[in-house]
């Protein structure tokens, strides 16, 4: 039973994500197909691999969890989304940072308003 609670928190946690993340996305004026298809692929990949991470961590103790070391683990995330998206995106990297920006921001914060997590 306990794998089932995990596997349900992990894929809400993608899918709260990924409306967030969305809905800066159209905030910012990004509605077209390609970056709809853009935002969500890019979270399939750091969401899943960010909370891998932590989960694995949580196993082994490699590191001890707190503020600071999820805010540099979301830095990182900013900054893989923001390689993928200017990547894709090639005439826009600077919207794509700020947008990279803007949607990791906004699903940290509310994250952590939702979750309130006990560092």
């Amino acid at each position: 039973m306990e794998l089932i609670n995990l596997v349900l928190a992990l894929a809400l946690a993608l899918v709260l994500t990924i409306i967030i993340e969305l809905g800066v996305a159209f905030l910012l004026n990004h509605k077209s197909k390609e970056k709809i298809l853009a935002v969500v692929g890019v979270n399939l990949i750091t969401n899943p691999a960010l909370n891998f991470l932590i989960q694995l961590n949580s196993q082994l103790s490699m590191i001890q969890l707190n503020f600071y070391s999820i805010l540099v683990l979301e830095i990182m995330v900013t900054v893989i989304e923001f390689l993928i998206l200017a990547v894709l995106f090639k005439k826009e990297r600077k919207q794509m940072l700020l947008l990279a920006v803007a949607m990791n921001i906004t699903s940290f914060v509310i994250g952590l308003i939702l979750f309130q997590p006990r560092f």
